[in-house]
């Protein structure tokens, strides 16, 4: 658990003896590796280290899940996570399932909302959705969902798959390893965010949403993390002073700016 610390890079996946790492061999090397398989619109989409799919879907994800045992309707966790979101933005979501279990542990699925100022993904699954199935009356799940801004085409009708792949993996890494994300932290992943070497994004920081910061839902309260894409010498800096520091400077810069925007072109 990273609560009390402010400047860490809480998991390293370059780093082949890191405890985090051992017997997930998936999360080795780059972060965005060679073995992810692109896919056209409505293709399944697949990645390493986890059975399942993502799709399009135009449905709330949950109740495409046909376990007897959970009432597709019921998901108060869920409810909460989305009508916090929808007291920013009044536009209805774009939903991907991942193909999880409902509270089984990551990313369930992704909520697409897309604004006027770009693309806003939220994920859902790293708190308690249907069920409380923890211990902990206070928090839900691992205690947080992450969200991501991105600038957005005109005619842009769903997000890039990339940035879906890389909620995916960063939830099922958090929910894998215990390594809980919070604002002023830091990952180097080990390569381009977007599995692409155009972009000069090679790193990422993580920072309390400043549109949503938290909620407290009926399963405990969570906190919407931001997930900022940045550079390497972005990363030096933060490494060289403090991560919340030059997340600051940067939330005043035109490319980035107050809502944290991650931009590949940038």
């Amino acid at each position: 658990m990273f609560e009390d610390v402010v400047d860490v890079v809480p998991f390293e996946v370059q780093d082949r003896g890191a405890p985090c790492c051992r017997g997930h061999p998936h999360l080795l090397g780059p972060f965005m590796r060679a073995g992810w398989s692109g896919a056209r619109e409505g293709a399944v989409i697949s990645w390493r280290g986890r059975p399942g799919r993502l799709i399009r879907v135009t449905e709330h994800a949950h109740a495409e899940h046909d376990d007897a045992d959970h009432d597709a309707d019921a998901a108060p966790g869920w409810d909460a996570v989305e009508a916090a979101v929808q007291s920013v933005t009044a536009v209805e979501p774009v939903h991907f399932a991942v193909g999880g279990l409902p509270d089984a542990g990551g990313v369930y699925a992704v909520d697409g909302y897309r604004t006027a100022d770009g693309w806003l993904l939220v994920t859902l699954g790293l708190s308690e959705l249907f069920e409380k199935t923890s211990d902990d009356p206070a928090t839900s799940g691992w205690g947080l969902e992450l969200t991501l801004r991105l600038p957005a085409a005109l005619d842009e009708e769903q997000p890039p798959e990339w940035a879906l792949r890389l909620l995916v993996r960063l939830g099922d890494h958090i929910d894998e390893t215990g390594s809980v994300v919070g604002d002023g932290h830091r990952f180097d992943p080990g390569g381009p965010i977007t599995g692409n070497p155009d972009t000069r994004l090679r790193a990422l920081a993580f920072a309390l949403d400043p549109e949503l910061g938290g909620v407290d839902t009926p399963h405990g309260h969570l906190d919407f993390i931001r997930v900022v894409g940045i550079t390497a010498d972005e990363l030096a800096r933060m490494q060289a002073t403090r991560t919340r520091q030059v997340l600051d400077e940067l939330q005043r810069s035109p490319a980035v700016g107050p809502l944290m925007l991650t931009d590949p072109g940038r």
